[in-house]
């Protein structure tokens, strides 16, 4: 499978997250590698979900859309990607269709799952040779620094907007 022809499917469970049902809450969730090397994150901000697709081929592309009807119960996510259209169902029903180029995910903000670029000393305990890119979720922003909060490392960094992998 590749990347400009998928299927995501995956289950938002309330017992796993009792907040899901608060329609007040946030709730970021941890990435998940695909076989096919797709990032996928998600989070719930209030009544919004927000799923990111990342991969080098296409980006960072960022899926948005209101749930406030879907947070009584337990939600089932599919997505679908066929050329330059993804899909979007929640519960089997489609809720929106989006084209690739207005979902590409350019202009950050507070929340975002993002890929920043990592070189050698960048990171405390963090040992590479060569630059790598690590999923982090934008915890700040002020002028041209975002602070970025590295889940897995358990770290926090404070870059430019040039270390976000946009392709």
């Amino acid at each position: 499978m590749g990347v400009d022809e998928f299927s995501i499917t995956y289950w938002v469970r309330k017992k796993d997250n009792p907040e899901w049902v608060n329609l007040d809450s946030t709730i970021n969730f941890k990435p998940i590698q695909l076989p096919n090397s797709i990032l996928v994150a998600a989070r719930k901000n209030v009544k919004d979900y927000i799923i990111y697709l990342f991969h080098p081929e296409f980006g960072n592309l960022k899926i948005k859309t209101d749930i406030e009807k879907f947070v009584k119960e337990d939600l089932f996510v599919a997505i679908t990607r066929e050329k330059e259209e993804i899909k979007l169902y929640l519960n089997a029903k489609l809720v929106n269709t989006f084209k690739i180029s207005d979902i590409k995910n350019e202009e950050f903000s507070v929340g975002d799952f993002v890929m920043v670029k990592i070189a050698e000393g960048d990171l405390d305990h963090f040992k590479t040779n060569v630059e790598t890119a690590v999923p982090s979720i934008i915890e700040n922003v002020f002028d041209n620094k975002y602070t970025f909060s590295f889940w897995d490392l358990n770290q926090r960094a404070v870059f430019t907007k040039d270390k976000i992998v946009t392709r």
